[in-house]
């Protein structure tokens, strides 16, 4: 009895020991925003292993899982989509190796917007809604973990103020890429913001217009033909005058032979 009990024991201990041995040591969230309210996201889990034959397990639960998402969350309870809902249709999953690296990658779009949109005359501005970040969240407080890190990465042309994101991040000014990482937390809820000039048409001239469809050399030949129109109209412009005043008067002036001439009587 007491052999089997020792045997019970170290298969408990070595099993212990696998659990250890296979650990999430990196989660990378990547938030694509395309200034539509459409956000492409990107989930990497990537593992460490003390223990080589945990990595065989691995590979083999990968093939037995396959593109499950349930499954792989049935597998580890940490992988799943940690922003909002996965709108139906767009999750997918798999374990890839890559550069060294062993990982399970998800990708999905939400099912609400990530960032809704407030249209003005002038800009439309893309408020984040933190409730879909809810994952991170602890009562008030948000809290993203040492091993995570989460990087939003909004349109080029997309204007922002830094002051205003809570907490603050690190922030690539020139591809407007966002990070915030562990250990961080944060009381009440995560604040981003960004907006989007309107394009406002230019007035466009009547010389400007011309120049755009014809050819550098038509446009002064055209150019001068309008200028000695308007010198013509301009010096014969009491003649012209004169005429179209004739004109007038001989076209408003009754019509004498259609008026009915009266009959004498005797």
């Amino acid at each position: 009895m007491r052999k089997v009990l020792l045997v019970l024991l170290i298969l408990a201990a070595m099993a212990t020991l696998n659990v250890n041995a296979r650990t999430i040591s990196q989660h990378l969230i990547e938030i694509q925003v395309d200034g539509q309210e459409n956000t492409h996201i990107s989930e990497r889990y990537v593992f460490s292993f003390d223990n080589p034959t945990e990595l065989e397990t691995l590979r083999s639960e990968a093939r037995r899982i396959g593109a499950d998402i349930a499954g792989w969350r049935a597998f580890d309870q940490n992988i799943y989509a940690h922003i909002g809902q996965i709108r139906p249709g767009t999750g997918k999953i798999g374990f890839e190796e890559k550069e060294g690296d062993r990982y399970v990658k998800i990708e999905y779009e939400t099912r609400d917007p990530l960032f809704t949109a407030v249209e003005t005359t002038r800009r439309t501005t893309y408020q984040l809604d933190s409730r879909q970040l809810s994952a991170f969240q602890t009562g008030s407080v948000y809290t993203i973990q040492p091993n995570t890190k989460i990087v939003i990465m909004i349109p080029r042309n997309g204007r922002f103020d830094a002051e205003q994101i809570n907490p603050r991040p690190e922030i690539n000014f020139e591809t407007n890429r966002f990070v915030w990482s562990g250990y961080l937390n944060t009381t009440g809820a995560f604040e981003f913001e960004y907006w989007i000039e309107k394009q406002i048409a230019p007035t466009i001239t009547i010389s400007q217009a011309i120049q755009t469809f014809l050819p550098k050399d038509e446009f002064k030949v055209l150019l001068a033909i309008l200028l000695l129109g308007l010198g013509v109209i301009y010096f014969k412009r009491n003649s012209i005058q004169e005429k179209i005043e004739g004109y007038i008067i001989e076209n408003s002036t009754p019509d004498k032979q259609n008026e009915t001439e009266p009959v004498e009587l005797e």
